[in-house]
């Protein structure tokens, strides 16, 4: 069953971008009265599978996530038959090399879940490593893991195969669960080969890939990239190949990235890359000088990444979540920043935000306002994987500056019905012809299918129709994957438990939405976690209209003025002699504190030489005890990809 061709499908896309919206609203009416659920969250690591070249001194990419991928989900199907425990999960990524790897089930709200955040992702490590060093596959083992594919041929996925649970004993076994799930991998890698969280730097090099792929770009296929060639995208299942097509296919061209290229005294002045050896005309006409200049969905969607989804209670604490954490992900976007080499070229950015958002950007010359309207309905001001246009929580609505009709006339209210809104402007990117008939009371298929190809920094979640268990959750998406389970464990405990601050104290951090658009522009710049400062709310306030005190209608204040410019530090860790706003991380401890646990901090040995303290922000460890469990969380770590002098 192959997907339809978008640009010869326009018929179809009016009636999935239709019903998908009737979708919604039937499933908004049904769900919206559901309550209860208790927090559950679970990580999703995407994972590159690599090939060291001692001889030769080189590492590739190893394009055998297909292949890896078979084995790892071989396990779920028989728990599934055998009611066992999935601790992982696997799923495909973009590149042939890649794989994600997330929880098998979600951990929980207790502060205990932090404890095994970093083992599930080391475990994860190994399960695929194992795959790499020998054959046998873990029939007849409990897997612990959910495992599925990602854009490419290199990618894996990888998450907990259950849920963390919310008691603070769930945080002792998620670092646990990180490693045990590498480990998994690791036990089928073979000689040579490795498995890394990381967006491998070399993409788009010269023999980058194991075994040996070369582009083709003068063949019809769907990305026609002079660097990327097509066999290093994820052949196991028709989607991200037939992305590729159509998103070229429905932008006119090929995508065009242009990174701006880091400068020193050696770096030619303008810095104009010959790559008339591999292509000539419109093919390298949109390179731009002083820039690494990249033309395949690959490079942005083959970059790793780590991402949280946590559960709400209900849907009104879901939606005040994802508004509350939205002015969040620039500060964590900026912490985590670990990708500052593309092509093999040092760029003058830390973050992939900008490369994913250019490598996906299906938007017509048209809509991107470079030619005057004349097929294209409107011009569109961002690509499908950029910022969040709006807040959907009611009493949100003045911080909102920035085909409304059929969602409102289905009782949305209006929050919500632009959220859904500023989504379906978009054509699907995929259709497929024997899936067109749909039950819209039943069936969210049509929804997800734009829904799934749009791409924020936060995304809100409702309840899948077949998972009763199930309820109304919201993913956390700008974190940067590190390269130990450690670190990925410390950055997933610590937005879980800023959602238990932001939900025990009623905090609100919300800034005009444009300006949370500006900060994601400020935290991809080079050394951003040390130089840039970043628009926030510069004392505490409470939402006088939290989920807990909303009773009819919501009290929706003027936007506040209290905004300021602070540096990632004192957003933190506080200002140093100000009460008014004291941090992140001394918000957290007082939460600690008031859930009866023992919370002890320690400066870590980064807060000392080599690292200067004057210079570098602190860091710190927070241990949790409950009964006889522990946690040791990194609450921010120095990105190891980046710029870190001594």
């Amino acid at each position: 069953m192959l997907p339809s061709h978008i640009p010869t499908g326009a018929a179809r896309a009016i009636i999935v971008t239709k019903h998908g919206i009737a979708q919604f609203i039937n499933l908004y009416h049904r769900l919206k009265s559901r309550h209860g659920d208790q927090l559950k969250w679970g990580d999703e690591i995407e994972y590159t599978v690599v090939k060291f070249d001692h001889e030769n001194k080189k590492v590739r990419v190893s394009c055998r996530a297909e292949e890896l991928l078979s084995r790892l989900q071989a396990q779920e199907e028989v728990n599934a038959l055998l009611g066992t425990v999935n601790h992982f999960l696997w799923r495909p990524e973009f590149a042939a090399y890649m794989i994600e790897g997330t929880p098998g089930v979600p951990y929980g709200g207790l502060l205990a879940c932090f404890n095994v955040v970093e083992a599930n992702m080391i475990v994860r490590r190994v399960e695929v490593q194992k795959l790499l060093k020998k054959v046998n596959a873990l029939l007849g083992t409990v897997n612990h893991f959910l495992w599925r594919p990602e854009f490419a041929a290199y990618m894996i996925e990888g998450t907990p195969g259950v849920p963390y649970g919310g008691l603070l004993a769930c945080f002792n076994v998620v670092e646990a669960n990180m490693i045990v799930r590498r480990v998994e991998v690791q036990k089928l890698l073979k000689k040579g080969e490795s498995i890394l969280s990381i967006s491998f730097p070399a993409l788009g090099t010269h023999d980058f890939t194991d075994p040996p792929m070369k582009p083709t770009p003068y063949k019809k296929g769907p990305g026609q990239s002079i660097f990327f060639p097509e066999d290093a995208v994820f052949g196991g299942h028709p989607r991200f190949k037939n992305l590729v097509k159509n998103i070229r296919g429905r932008r006119g061209e090929k995508v065009a990235i242009n990174v701006p290229i880091f400068k020193d005294k050696n770096t030619p002045k303008p810095y104009i890359e010959d790559l008339s050896a591999l292509g000539e005309g419109d093919m390298i006409s949109a390179a731009k000088p002083d820039h690494i200049y990249m033309d395949h969905m690959g490079f942005g969607m083959g970059c790793c990444c780590l991402q949280v989804t946590f559960q709400a209670v209900n849907v009104d604490e879901a939606r005040w979540l994802y508004d509350q954490l939205t002015p969040i992900t620039p500060i964590l976007l900026a912490l985590s920043a670990a990708t500052p080499i593309f092509r093999s070229k040092l760029a003058d950015v830390d973050s992939r935000w900008d490369i994913i958002s250019a490598s996906v950007d299906d938007r017509t010359a048209e809509e991107r306002g470079l030619v005057p309207l004349k097929h294209s309905k409107w011009n569109i001001a961002k690509s499908r994987y950029d910022t969040t246009d709006c807040y959907i929580y009611p009493c949100s609505v003045p911080y909102n500056d920035i085909p409304l009709q059929q969602l409102r006339d289905g009782n949305i209210d209006e929050p919500l019905a632009k959220h859904i809104a500023h989504m379906f402007i978009r054509d699907p990117l995929q259709v497929f012809r024997e899936r067109i008939e749909q039950d819209d009371e039943k069936s969210t298929e049509h929804f997800e299918t734009i829904q799934s190809s749009n791409w924020m920094n936060m995304r809100f979640k409702p309840p899948p129709p077949d998972a009763p268990e199930i309820g109304w959750r919201v993913e956390f998406r700008p974190t940067e994957v590190q390269l130990t389970d450690f670190e990925n464990a410390a950055y997933c405990c610590f937005v879980v438990l800023l959602t238990r601050v932001i939900i025990s104290f009623r905090l609100t951090y919300l800034l005009p939405i444009s300006m949370v658009t500006e900060n994601m522009k400020r935290a991809q710049k080079r050394d951003a976690v040390t130089k840039q400062k970043f628009l926030f709310r510069k004392s505490l306030a409470t939402c006088k209209s939290s989920p807990e005190n909303l009773k009819g209608t919501p009290q929706c204040g003027e936007p506040s003025e209290e905004i300021e410019e602070m540096t990632i530090n004192e957003i933190i860790n506080g200002k140093e002699g100000d009460d008014t706003f004291p941090g992140l991380v001394p918000l957290i401890k007082q939460y600690l504190d008031s859930a009866d646990v023992d919370a002890r901090w320690h400066p870590v040995p980064w807060s000392t030489p080599p690292y200067k303290v004057e210079t570098y922000p602190y860091y710190f460890f927070f241990s949790v005890t409950e009964g006889l469990t522990k946690t040791w969380a990194l609450c921010w770590s120095p990105t190891l990809c980046g710029r870190w002098k001594t």
